[in-house]
């Protein structure tokens, strides 16, 4: 399974996010493997639907209120717990500012 961090801002899907599910979904394929997503705060939960048409077969929505706000150690501690309890082959996100520090 490969697993993408996928971001929102203003109640939209951040476009390079999308851009990264379009790889994502692709190198699935090439591996046989499922594409899932994780996305962080309440607010994206209207949003999760729409990943679907990206191949996303699952949406994990990390929610709780010392994550409300933007901290980076914790959206990545919280990404990596879903990523060994999902076994997950890989992680990906966005090759943008919050993406490369949540991956860092």
């Amino acid at each position: 399974m490969i697993l993408a961090f996928v971001e929102h801002e203003d109640g939209k899907l951040s476009k390079l996010s999308l851009q990264m599910l379009t790889f994502c979904h692709g190198l699935a394929g090439q591996m046989g493997a499922a594409l899932e997503a994780v996305m962080v705060g309440e607010e994206a939960r209207p949003l999760a639907e729409a990943l679907a048409a990206y191949g996303v077969g699952r949406v994990h929505l990390v929610v709780h209120e010392r994550l409300a706000d933007y901290a980076p150690a914790a959206w990545a501690a919280s990404i990596g717990q879903i990523a060994a309890a999902q076994a997950a082959q890989a992680v990906a996100a966005a090759g943008s500012e919050h993406g490369n520090e949540v991956m860092a």
